[in-house]
């Protein structure tokens, strides 16, 4: 009897030896993986969602652990190095030294990257970052001068003779072929859209009728387009209202949604026929460049829900009409 009891005391011992080593173990593996974890998630940023993907809120992008990796992947990475921003932007002043020793004095700087590497140079205003964009300014590749133009105006630190005649901005938006001079391999609307940028910040108003002027100029680059309309809005250039309308008939334009919201933010409610008469008809089973967008934009405004069918918005809008007047 003594034996069958001291038996399952063993038994008992052993049982709670192994509990507390299974214990034990459990923490070890725990605390391994909160290491591992830390590790593997330190590389990547949380950022906000802007491109609609995945819902609302937030995604993880991949941005380096160092700064060294930081650096490559926005100087070297031509399609998620804007993942890399938020974090280069968060080392601050000390960045800079390495982003200019990663892309080889700024020799690297591209019409893909240079977006990214600009809202990293311009997000504070220090000593170190105006000293980075004066010396982008004064280097001989024209996006690299834009770059620091862009920087510099933001910073309200460039100089008006810019935007004068022979200044860099006047002859990039003056000049098409001012810009294929220095670099033909290069997208054009790139030089464009910084050009802009530099206008938009430095609020010069005397630039408003070239940028005008680039919207009666056919061009297939709808981004161009694009980002002509929104330099307009954001210069409050009413007169450009005219070349607008003209540009939501014209069947080389392709920024509709663009063109619909200036001028809707203008207060020109013509902008609504304007938009349906862009919308194809259904028997034409034909497609025009950026009607999509424009009827997503069309709906957000008026509250209505046609889509495609364009019989339908134009009786809408002819029994609105009626009854106001």
């Amino acid at each position: 009897m003594l034996s069958l009891i001291e038996h399952s005391k063993n038994i008992m011992r052993f049982l709670l030896k192994m509990f507390v080593r299974l214990i034990l173990v459990f923490i070890a593996l725990y605390f391994l993986g909160a290491v591992i974890s830390t590790y593997f998630y330190s590389g990547f940023t949380e950022i906000p969602n802007k491109t609609g993907s995945g819902g609302q809120g937030k995604i993880y992008t991949y941005s380096g652990r160092t700064l060294n990796d930081t650096a490559r992947v926005v100087v070297l990475d031509h399609k998620f190095g804007g993942g890399g921003v938020y974090k280069a932007i968060a080392h601050g002043d000390e960045f800079i030294d390495e982003l200019r020793m990663v892309s080889q004095r700024y020799q690297l700087i591209n019409n893909r990257n240079v977006i990214w590497i600009i809202e990293i140079l311009s997000a504070n205003k220090t000593e170190k970052s105006v000293a980075a964009a004066s010396e982008l300014y004064h280097m001989p590749k024209i996006i690299n001068k834009l770059a620091g133009a862009v920087i510099l105006a933001k910073f309200d630190l460039l100089k008006h003779d810019a935007f004068q005649l022979d200044g860099l901005i006047y002859n990039i938006l003056a000049n098409e072929q001012y810009s294929k001079n220095f670099d033909p391999t290069i997208e054009y609307s790139t030089y464009i859209k910084l050009a802009l940028k530099s206008v938009v910040y430095a609020q010069a108003n005397n630039m408003v009728p070239y940028i005008i002027d680039l919207l009666k100029t056919p061009s297939k680059l709808l981004g161009k387009q694009s980002a002509v309309c929104n330099a307009l809005v954001q210069l409050k250039a009413r007169e450009s209202i005219p070349a607008l309308i003209e540009s939501m008939k014209s069947e080389e334009f392709y920024a509709l949604s663009a063109a619909f919201n200036a001028l809707i933010s203008f207060g020109e409610e013509k902008a609504i026929p304007l938009a349906i008469a862009r919308i194809p008809l259904e028997q034409t089973q034909s497609i025009v460049l950026g009607s999509t967008s424009l009827i997503a934009v069309l709906e957000q405004y008026t509250g209505k829900s046609f889509g495609k069918n364009r019989k339908a918005w134009e009786h809408w809008f002819y029994e609105k009409y009626n009854s106001v007047n």
